[in-house]
């Protein structure tokens, strides 16, 4: 039985924010679409992982390489070491990102470089917040909710007009940055 373990942090240092899934594969020697899933990671604490491989590599120890999913497009590089991996996407679309074969297989230190999301200044005409889920809205519970938003958004000052999107779950709100900053519409959001 062999081992493979590691950790996956930030270019700090830190654990990352999310879960991270972690796979490791076999080379073959027929080519890419012939290397052997060995498993995926175990998540443990701070960001460590380990993969418990229950089958014998044989001669191919040497070329074991792991692929980590990039769950929301965020990573700008991912390395071990000095060495990148390479971004490709999977048959379902996913982002994924490939090692070299690994020179070790425990204490492999996986560093994640993520690109940094612009955060909004004070000062905008409208904002668009939501997250976009895609799904249809069934629920009676879930209206109510809208509801209660548009209601609440309305009765601020400076709001000059309301558009949310069940579908999507956005909402995008035009108001008056003198009277209103976007904090406080965050905050009735919540």
């Amino acid at each position: 039985m062999l081992a493979i373990s590691g950790r996956v942090c930030d270019s700090a240092g830190r654990p990352l924010p999310e879960a991270v899934a972690v796979e490791a594969f076999e080379e073959s020697a027929l080519g890419s679409r012939f290397d052997r899933h060995l498993g995926p990671a175990v998540p443990l604490e701070e960001g460590r992982f380990a993969i418990t491989v229950k089958i014998s590599l044989g001669i191919n120890s040497r070329k074991v390489y792991l692929v980590l999913t990039d769950p929301r497009t965020r990573f700008a590089s991912v390395r071990n070491g000095q060495n990148e991996f390479a971004p490709f996407a999977d048959s379902q679309g996913a982002k994924k990102w490939r090692s070299k074969a690994l020179d070790a297989l425990e204490g492999v230190d996986v560093t994640v470089s993520l690109v940094e999301r612009p955060v909004p200044g004070e000062r905008y005409e409208a904002a668009v917040i939501g997250s976009g889920f895609g799904g249809s809205i069934t629920a009676l519970t879930l209206a109510n909710k809208y509801a209660e938003l548009r209601k609440a958004l309305k009765g601020m000052p400076g709001v000059r007009g309301i558009d949310i999107n069940y579908l999507l779950d956005t909402a995008k709100v035009r108001y008056d940055p003198n009277k209103l900053s976007l904090a406080r519409i965050k905050a009735a959001l919540k």
